[in-house]
């Protein structure tokens, strides 16, 4: 599953998660607040996980809730990996062998049509 976090699209830049808490709770020095505020003007998706975490009016329970949406998205992305294994097609070297064989006796129904003709 962190391979799938780790996409370019959920980049965060040098912010984690405690950095941004912190940041939302005052927390933070003045560099720092500096640098989270960059990340969230150059992500659309932290700014909107920022906003998000502002409404939430208690946020000890963040800890559960982020375990949970992990634990959901493990389970959707093996669901999709399952899919996509299925629709592979998995005995290959046998599909070559059919159509080896297919074009052969095809070539063979022509030269004898084409020598009885």
């Amino acid at each position: 599953m962190e391979e799938e976090l780790n996409n370019p699209l959920f980049s965060r830049g040098n912010v984690s998660d405690e950095m941004l808490l912190k940041y939302l709770n005052g927390e933070l020095d003045h560099n720092e607040s500096y640098e989270v505020e960059k990340a969230l003007l150059d992500s659309d998706l932290l700014n909107d996980a920022s906003e998000g975490l502002q409404l939430l009016e208690s946020r000890k329970k963040l800890p559960k809730i982020k375990s949970e949406i992990e634990s959901r998205l493990s389970k959707q992305l093996k669901i999709k990996k399952e899919k996509k294994q299925k629709r592979e097609i998995k005995d290959l070297p046998w599909l070559y062998i059919y159509i080896i064989i297919i074009l052969v006796l095809i070539f063979i129904s022509y030269a004898v049509v084409r020598a009885f003709l």
